[in-house]
């Protein structure tokens, strides 16, 4: 790509941690950089959280989802199975975790929950159309992932009015502020 980047008048990245990585990558065309984030219809998302859902959720408990592909190298989804156990075993046990996406790792997370006997406190729903009318009815959302170039997820959450805790990537701060819209881990 090195040589492509050359040629290019202009170029758009995600966020700005995007920009700023790539300028500092290549200094000889940082001014070529600039960030154009991602739109989002908000209309949508909300009308589609509007839409039946196949899963109900107990509002009794606290109800959290993770949407994503489940892939444990940069998506780090294992890390689901493992903070569940840590919370069964300090006694909480009055949630729900809900995993939206698919993808090479899921079959070996469903083994793994079973395996850490945590399987009772997550639903693996696989791929969903529509994970809005899910998301909307959670309590809040989690992204696992160690880096994101911007993170969408979040905004769809926001969209919702549900907060969101995500683990520190160069572009969360410019989605999450820390106690104000989520928590960053």
């Amino acid at each position: 790509w090195d040589y492509l980047l050359k040629e290019f008048d202009s170029i758009a990245c995600v966020s700005k941690a995007c920009a700023s990585h790539f300028k500092n990558h290549y200094p000889e065309i940082g001014h070529k950089f600039s960030t154009i984030y991602n739109m989002f219809d908000i209309d949508t998302i909300k009308l589609k959280s509007q839409e039946p859902c196949e899963y109900v959720v107990d509002n009794k408990i606290v109800n959290i989802i993770s949407i994503a592909r489940q892939e444990n190298g940069d998506k780090q989804m294992q890390r689901v199975p493992h903070v569940c156990k840590i919370l069964k075993e300090r006694g909480v046990d009055n949630i729900h975790w809900y995993l939206a996406g698919d993808g090479p790792d899921m079959e070996g997370n469903i083994a793994l929950s079973k395996e850490l006997g945590v399987s009772e406190m997550l639903t693996f729903c696989g791929n969903l159309s529509n994970p809005f009318s899910l998301l909307k009815q959670c309590d809040f959302l989690v992204l696992t992932s160690r880096i994101e170039s911007f993170g969408m997820v979040l905004k769809e959450a926001h969209a919702l009015g549900k907060p969101v805790v995500a683990m520190m990537y160069p572009s969360l701060p410019e989605i999450v502020t820390d106690s104000v819209n989520g928590v960053i881990a």
